[in-house]
């Protein structure tokens, strides 16, 4: 029996209706943004007690809004960069004993990077050597050169995966487009996210050279998504110089052939 158009119409309307459209994402992003970063963390912080029984001068109100403030300040700490500074001091003085044995079992200082980690406060010495932050007593220029190298790690970390976004909702075309406006109202929810996303903000507070490692990642793929296969490759690349774990990727390139 042939639709009428009346039938017709209606059953058009009924599945615009049902098309998920960029407005209504990006409102739930924006909404979850709220509950996530803002209450949920405001809850936490009134529910956690001042302080650890029987340890003083400690505050367990911690929240990641505090280490995004940190971020937005440019105070990170020395965790990685103390450590690669010793062992690159240690290498560029005349030496016989190798460098693990005397920085990691000599010293007991907790060198666990490749020997390739020491041109990245190489390169930070030959800008300023006065601006690298090596310890948490840093009394030189704010911002110090690792603050400002992680800053830019972090947006590398949260451009990439805003470009990754849009582009898959453009390749699955599963949401209505709603011109330029809306991409950029998402853009800046996703880096939002990126700046209140635990993991990447402590780290960076930590001043731990993992947040180079995120945002190169980050990049690769995005490279990979783009077409820029290569280009993802030379970034997997330059992570496996920081950490030598992410030559598992090796093992996935000879699987796929690429």
């Amino acid at each position: 029996m042939a639709a009428t158009p009346v039938s017709g119409a209606r059953t058009r309307v009924a599945l615009t209706r049902r098309v998920p459209t960029c407005a209504a994402l990006t409102l739930c992003m924006a909404i979850f943004l709220i509950l996530n970063a803002f209450v949920l963390n405001g809850a936490l912080w009134l529910a956690s007690p001042d302080r650890e029984a029987g340890v003083p001068d400690t505050s367990l109100k911690e929240t990641v809004l505090q280490h995004t403030w940190e971020v937005l300040n440019a105070r990170g700490s020395d965790d990685s960069w103390g450590i690669i500074w010793a062992a690159f001091d240690y290498a560029r003085t005349p030496h016989t004993t190798p460098l693990y044995t005397e920085i990691f079992f000599h010293r007991q200082i907790k060198f666990q990077y490749p020997p390739t980690t020491l041109f990245s406060v190489a390169g930070m010495r030959l800008i300023d050597p006065q601006r690298i932050r090596i310890s948490d007593d840093y009394m030189g220029p704010w911002p110090s050169l690792d603050d400002l190298a992680g800053i830019a790690f972090i947006a590398m970390l949260a451009f990439a995966t805003a470009a990754l976004f849009e582009l898959r909702l453009r390749r699955t075309q599963a949401f209505a487009d709603s011109g330029g406006g809306l991409v950029a109202v998402r853009a800046v929810l996703v880096v939002a996210f990126a700046l209140t996303f635990y993991p990447a903000v402590k780290a960076f507070t930590l001043g731990q050279i993992q947040v180079w490692i995120n945002g190169l990642f980050a990049l690769s793929l995005l490279c990979w998504i783009a077409g820029r296969k290569a280009a993802g490759g030379v970034l997997i690349g330059l992570i496996c110089l920081i950490k030598p774990h992410y030559g598992v990727f090796l093992l996935w390139a000879a699987f796929r052939r690429e």
